[in-house]
């Protein structure tokens, strides 16, 4: 978890949003790095079975998130204590699993700032806990 931490703040303290950029900041090596549509498929660190950087809508490369599906279940708590707490949101009409929103994170000097969002287990697990983790990188907002 503490792995997800840094990636918010690098991606915050990003130059800009170009894929080149966050990948760097990220220390991913762009030559390992697999793009499908708007999707740069990157390589997993450990404890990360997935990591995708996806990109705007409209052909841009400029990342919009950073996803992450961990291979075990994370509790909760890990990521409270590490951005606070957070509320549920909405239900999508598609959606199976809650999503919990933490607040915005901007690092002292950031270029922009990032919401740190959490997919949890579905209903009726034995425990809930974090599953995939959602970076969205905020363009120009404060």
């Amino acid at each position: 978890m503490i792995e997800f931490v840094h990636w918010a703040d690098a991606v915050c303290e990003a130059p800009s949003l170009a894929s080149a950029d966050v990948m760097a900041a990220l220390g991913i090596d762009s030559a390992l790095v697999t793009r499908v549509g708007s999707q740069l498929c990157c390589p997993a660190p450990e404890g990360v079975e997935q990591l995708e950087l996806v990109l705007e809508r409209g052909g841009t490369d400029r990342v919009a998130f950073v996803t992450a599906v961990l291979t075990g279940d994370v509790p909760v708590a890990g990521l409270e204590a590490r951005f606070g707490a957070g509320r549920t949101a909405v239900a999508a009409p598609h959606g199976s699993a809650p999503t919990v929103v933490f607040g915005r994170r901007r690092p002292v000097g950031a270029a922009r700032s990032c919401t740190v969002l959490a997919r949890l287990t579905a209903p009726g697990a034995d425990r809930v806990a974090v599953v995939s983790l959602y970076l969205h990188a905020d363009p120009g907002r404060p």
